[in-house]
């Protein structure tokens, strides 16, 4: 927000102050400060050479791209405002030709969102695809965290205790593919398209599960009480590595954890649902 950028932009020249010469110092405004833009979330077309990435310039979000040999930037995106509306998931399609992203931060625990704009029980962030020739982008449906399928022609989201695919097409409608315990979340296309894996957040516990696509059969992989989470593919889709931590009960709130019931990383095979262990952090301070 302007107040927000106006006092960063304060105190990055306090601390300029201190290292630059006084004669420099005394050049730099406060609006020169904030003037500068700064890039992230550069993700590169896995099939080409293009990459993507978000610019701030005063506040303004945009997306942003470039393509070898000459890698010229050009914005693909022209949001004006310095609104508080945050861009993330930058996902390019299979063949280049469009980018999909979210715009839209998350309420805090009171309900509220980074846009001074928002309207009350609106849905804050939305799902949003614009072609990377350039063009007006459109939005795709109200949410955040997506996944795309590998052949770049449908999404899988979370809404509430659901799971849905949708097409990305223009007109696409929207399918519930199931309806599971917790809030599943991480969703994670198989690279052949054959399922979609999932975190079920249970609260003391977390499951890694899979969906099939066509029939909407669910089941999970490898169970326990302890919380598995950051599920990935192989690329023959064969297998599925995940990271788990212990349930650990008793822990005071706000208080530093030293060492715990160490973290580990399990390789579970999908046709049988078993996993193993292939590592595990060592015991003691940072564990």
């Amino acid at each position: 927000m302007p107040s927000c950028r106006r006092f960063l932009g304060a105190l990055g020249l306090l601390v300029l102050a201190m290292f630059v010469p006084c004669s420099a110092a005394a050049q730099i405004s406060v609006e020169d400060a904030l003037s500068f833009s700064f890039a992230s979330g550069l993700v590169a077309w896995a099939h080409g050479d293009r990459i993507a990435w978000i610019e701030n310039d005063q506040g303004a979000r945009n997306i942003w791209v470039a393509e070898g040999p000459s890698w010229s930037g050009r914005a693909l995106t022209r949001y004006p405002d310095d609104d508080g509306q945050e861009l993330s998931s930058l996902t390019f399609t299979p063949d280049g030709a469009h980018m999909l992203y979210v715009r839209g931060g998350a309420p805090n625990r009171a309900g509220e969102v980074p846009d001074p704009l928002y309207t009350p029980g609106a849905e804050s962030r939305a799902v949003w695809i614009v072609a990377t020739s350039g063009g007006e982008p459109r939005k795709v449906l109200d949410g955040g965290a997506f996944a795309l399928s590998p052949d770049g022609e449908r999404i899988a989201y979370g809404k509430g205790r659901e799971i849905w695919l949708l097409g990305v097409a223009t007109g696409a409608k929207a399918t519930k593919l199931a309806t599971v315990r917790g809030g599943p979340g991480s969703l994670t296309w198989a690279p052949d398209g054959s399922s979609v894996a999932f975190v079920s957040d249970r609260g003391d516990h977390a499951f890694i599960g899979l969906v099939d696509p066509g029939s909407g059969a669910v089941r999970y992989l490898d169970p326990s009480l302890a919380h598995d989470g950051s599920p990935a593919w192989s690329p023959d889709s064969r297998r599925i590595g995940l990271i788990r931590i212990p349930n650990v009960r008793d822990q005071l709130p706000f208080a530093p954890v030293r060492e715990a019931v160490p973290f580990s990383v399990r390789v579970v095979d999908v046709a049988t649902g078993v996993g193993r262990e292939v590592w595990r952090a060592s015991d003691g301070r940072g564990s």
